[in-house]
């Protein structure tokens, strides 16, 4: 249970770098980044 815990932490850790990587940029907002990544899994 304790390894599932680390991995979304990790997981989320990730995203919010790269959230933050797209805000410097100035990109799109999160809904488009989500939608994004949802296209890309199917």
């Amino acid at each position: 249970m304790r390894e599932i815990k680390e991995i979304l932490k990790t997981q989320k850790q990730r995203w919010e770098r790269r959230r933050d990587e797209l805000e410097l940029r100035g990109g799109k907002s999160i809904r488009d980044c989500v939608k994004e990544t949802n296209q890309n899994i199917k």
